[in-house]
This record gives C-alpha cells, structure tokens and sequence, in this order.
C-alpha cells in the first residue's frame, strides 16, 4: 500500500507543485477529485497487483470516470473487472518493453513505435480494445 500512496503523491505534486500534503489521505482525495473534474477519463495502471489481500481498499483509490488496468498474477484481482490472461513474455518483447519505458514522454512518435512493435509480439493490445 505504500508504493501506491507514494504514487499518489508524486501525482499529487506534478498536479500541484509546491503544495504540501498533511498525509497520504490527503494526496490521494486531492488526485481523485482533480481526476474526476476532468471532462475525459483517466486511464490508471496498477502494476504488480500480486497480494490483494493485503490491499483490500483498493477502490477507494480508483476515480470515477475512468478506465483502469490491474496487472496482476493473483487470481483474487478477477474480482476487480473484466479478466483478460497474457502468457509469457518472449526475450524480444521483454526487451521492447524495457526500451519502451526508457523512452522520455515527449518522444510520442518513438513510443508509439515502440509500442506498434510491442503489440505485434503480444496479445497486449486487446486488453486495451474491450
């Protein structure tokens, strides 16, 4: 639980640098409320959601509005939503991924090539469509 409310934070102060946060109750009602003031959904990943039983509030840390993945390798995390299996990762796409996560945000067009490459080694892509 802690790394999501640091995540939360570090939102937090990108929404509103230089603001400072009584606690991480704070942060996360701050980000949540910004989130759900947006005409557009927000699409939030929760990466390595491998212990759901210790983390059973984890919809009080989901907005309204939005579209939310749960990368998970717990079969508790179905209970969240629709479920969608991806199988192994091969050297290549593995490879891929590191290189698309070094990619600096305002390099759109390498990662959107990054990830058209990704998308034919993997089924990844579906999640995304339904």
């Amino acid at each position: 639980m802690g790394t999501v409310n640091r995540s939360f934070e570090g939102i937090a102060l990108k929404l509103a640098p230089g603001s400072k946060f009584s606690n991480p109750e704070a942060a996360r009602t701050f980000v949540l409320k910004k989130f759900e003031d947006l005409s557009d959904p927000v699409l939030m990943i929760f990466d390595n959601y491998d212990k759901p039983t210790e983390f059973p509030t984890i919809r009080d840390y989901l907005p309204h509005r939005s579209k939310i993945i749960f990368n998970s390798r717990h079969t508790d995390a179905k209970r969240l939503g629709k479920d969608v299996e991806i199988g192994a990762m091969t050297a290549e796409v593995s490879i891929l991924r590191s290189a698309f996560s070094l990619v600096k945000c305002s390099s759109l067009v390498a990662k959107t090539r990054l990830s058209e490459r990704i998308a034919r080694f993997t089924d990844f892509s579906r999640c995304l469509a339904g």
